[in-house]
């Protein structure tokens, strides 16, 4: 009769609100820290905790199969919550960062330039933007190693180019490009990788042929 209360209890009472439960658990803006997180933790099994004797009984809760049942549910459940806030939190400052990029270049990708009436982007600001971002991601996700802080940058500076292109200022994202294959992070240059190459080659051959189509119309006009 114990075994089968402990069960039934588990099955219909304890695992679905620990897994409902667990949707908050791993929310990064939510806990901020593995210290938020751990407390959340631990007042989460302690309210459990409390259900479960309630159901249960106070001698079932806390006979030997009571407590084993118990530990061989929430052990694994603290470290696969932990692992899934981690995860959680890595995406959810990955996507902080990615919107500051945007940020951080729309001033230095539209400065209006009084003479020509037109805007131009600041070359010198991009370049440096590209290693203030790569520092940003080696202090905030100290795990990634230099390729996959490189793999980011380049996704995160092509849609910067892409954003150039669909606003038809071919002339800005070429020479944005000329930037950027130029950039350095320590000592490398991280937009003319093969892996980089993927992704930057098939713009570059879009811009150019965007810019010879527009050269074409005005030897034509003429």
């Amino acid at each position: 009769y114990r075994d089968a209360l402990l069960k039934r209890h588990i099955n219909n009472t304890m695992l679905p609100s620990l897994n409902l439960k667990a949707q908050d658990l791993i929310n990064p803006e939510k806990y901020r820290t593995q210290q938020d997180l751990s407390r959340a933790i631990d007042q989460t099994l302690t309210d459990e905790w409390s259900t479960f004797v309630g159901d249960v009984g106070e001698g079932v809760a806390n006979s030997t199969a009571g407590k084993a049942m118990w530990s061989m549910i929430t052990s694994p459940y603290k470290n696969e919550i932990a692992m899934k806030y981690e995860k959680a939190r890595d995406t959810f400052i990955a996507g902080t960062i990615s919107d500051e990029i945007g940020t951080y270049l729309e001033p230095l990708m539209n400065r209006f330039d009084e003479v020509t009436g037109r805007y131009v982007i600041n070359e010198a600001g991009i370049e440096d933007a590209v290693k203030v971002f790569d520092d940003r991601l080696s202090e905030n996700l100290p795990h990634l190693t230099k390729q996959e802080r490189s793999k980011f940058l380049v996704n995160n500076f092509a849609n910067q180019l892409e954003g150039l292109y669909a606003s038809q200022r071919y002339t800005d994202a070429a020479r944005m490009l000329s930037v950027l294959k130029t950039a350095e992070v320590n000592k490398s240059r991280i937009f003319n990788t093969p892996t980089a190459k993927d992704t930057i080659n098939p713009l570059e051959i879009k811009i150019n042929n965007a810019i010879e189509k527009y050269a074409d119309k005005k030897d034509t006009k003429k």
